[in-house]
């Protein structure tokens, strides 16, 4: 339960923080974890990233400070974190549907985002059964590129990613060079991992387990590398349960030998 308890601890200190500048590393240092984890999370759990309720309150705040004060637009625009009132303008009616100085001439109804409050849903209690079983160490051939956290960009980059690789010929290849029978089958899998030596961005990898030892002509470059050590992306600072997290994901990790990487 320390993980559900922490994430609501993050969702307070947004919520105490909303007329401030609020940094990532702040909000996931609540949950004692890595931004990089939080924000999978957060947007898993909650289906919109930390960015987007972040936004979606202050709007929220400021259209019920709008209509119950004479506040300047410019003041409320300030408040909540827009440079200028133009900015806070365009976000404003594209949230409320309607520009600042409408709704208050109008008194027109706004919309209203709700404070987010953690609950926990209970379920099962069956039996099952289960096997835990050693797998042989096996080769991923993939390609990667590197993504930024700032400002939520993987959302957009790792898309594009994947869309240049369906263009460019790397997704046939992998395909056609896959193992059909090996550990993880014939799929083709993203891999994300956190660098701790960069935090503001971190590697993303498109690939196939490959019984080839290296990547085809047309692929081969000076960017290509071999990761035969993984260990330093370990995150830093992780409490018990990040620390088990990563040791689950570690687990699954060490399972692959080698990784071909090319830079996007």
């Amino acid at each position: 339960m320390d993980w559900i308890m922490g994430l609501q601890r993050a969702v307070d200190y947004i919520e105490a923080h909303l007329t401030e500048q609020i940094s990532y590393e702040d909000v996931a240092r609540e949950a004692y974890v890595s931004p990089f984890y939080f924000q999978r999370v957060f947007s898993i759990l909650c289906g919109y990233t930390v960015g987007e309720y972040i936004r979606n309150r202050r709007l929220t705040l400021a259209g019920s400070e709008l209509l119950a004060t004479d506040q300047k637009v410019i003041d409320l625009a300030l408040k909540y974190g827009y440079e200028t009132p133009e900015s806070f303008t365009r976000a404003f009616t594209r949230f409320h549907g309607i520009t600042p100085s409408a709704a208050r001439l109008t008194l027109a109804p706004l919309t209203s985002f709700a404070r987010l409050s953690i609950q926990i849903s209970m379920k099962g209690g069956e039996r099952m059964q289960y096997r835990i079983a050693n797998k042989d160490s096996f080769r991923i051939v993939a390609k990667g590129t590197r993504c930024s956290e700032e400002d939520e960009k993987n959302r957009e980059e790792i898309p594009a990613f994947w869309e240049r690789c369906h263009r460019d010929g790397t997704i046939q290849w992998l395909c056609e060079h896959r193992e059909e029978h090996g550990t993880i089958g014939s799929n083709i899998v993203g891999l994300c991992m956190e660098d701790s030596r960069q935090k503001e961005n971190f590697p993303s990898l498109i690939g196939a387990e490959s019984l080839t030892p290296q990547a085809p002509c047309r692929m081969q470059s000076s960017s290509f590398g071999t990761v035969s050590s993984l260990n330093s992306f370990r995150p830093q600072n992780m409490s018990h349960w990040g620390t088990m997290t990563w040791n689950f994901i570690q687990t699954a990790i060490w399972a692959i030998q080698i990784i071909t990487v090319k830079s996007g």
